[in-house]
């Protein structure tokens, strides 16, 4: 909804990187766990360093909007790309978000 409103209004999202401190600091312990558990804790890990890229991408793309040599033509282009980059950030996300459930869902 808000990425929908974002497109109508010419705006752009607010963007904010992520990380896990607790799993980094404890992956040695990890193996602690089921394979499968650590798998998807990884997953997750990578997942979150993917977007955070993606994030950095938009914010590259999102500075050039503001970018007064550039032409109407190229300024489309990027805002195109813009978007692009936060549709795929929205199904990133949810994939994300999945992960956890799975982790949260699961029976101990």
């Amino acid at each position: 909804m808000v990425f929908q409103e974002s497109q109508k209004a010419e705006t752009s999202l607010s963007l904010k990187k992520y990380t896990l401190p607790f799993l980094t600091s404890q992956i040695t312990t990890l193996s602690l766990f089921s394979p499968e558990f650590q798998r998807i804790a990884l997953d997750i890990q990578v997942r979150l360093a993917r977007l955070n890229e993606e994030i950095d991408v938009a914010w590259f793309h999102y500075t050039k909007t503001f970018d007064s040599s550039l032409s109407d033509l190229n300024r489309k282009i990027v805002r195109a790309n813009l978007m692009n980059l936060y549709r795929n950030m929205v199904m990133m996300c949810r994939d994300i978000v999945d992960k956890i459930d799975i982790i949260l869902t699961r029976r101990k």
